[in-house]
């Protein structure tokens, strides 16, 4: 289920950032989504595939992936940073809640897009405190 909605969330982002953007506050808007949301969820929760291995075999490549893991828990093996960066990471993980991450993040998104069908009535101008 998560799943699903993360997938239905990247496609709604993807469409997002292809769009022309009329107005300033739009982009800080939408930045504000990827900096508060979207980099969060991506980041400590969502797991991904890390290439390990690519050989040519015949007229095909062979491809080998670690296991799926989200690029939070790359960073915390043990060669990659610090004790220090470790435990504030760790901090940061422990404050986060995918659920309300990705809630918020469908909000916010909806918003958004209400914002730019009422930007592309002219002399709209709604300003983001």
């Amino acid at each position: 289920m998560i799943s699903h909605a993360l997938g239905l969330l990247k496609r709604t982002i993807t469409a997002m950032s292809s769009k022309r953007l009329e107005h300033e506050y739009l982009l800080k808007y939408m930045n504000e989504i990827y900096k508060d949301y979207h980099n969060f969820l991506y980041n400590f929760f969502v797991p991904q595939l890390k290439l390990a291995e690519k050989r040519y075999e015949g007229a095909k490549y062979k491809k080998k992936f670690e296991k799926p893991k989200p690029p939070y828990q790359r960073l915390i093996e043990p060669k990659h940073l610090s004790m220090k960066e470790k435990e504030e990471l760790k901090r940061k993980y422990e404050q986060l809640n995918p659920i309300t991450l990705k809630r918020e993040m469908s909000r916010k998104i909806s918003m958004f897009e209400k914002l730019v069908e009422r930007s592309k009535v002219e002399g709209f101008k709604y300003d983001i405190a």
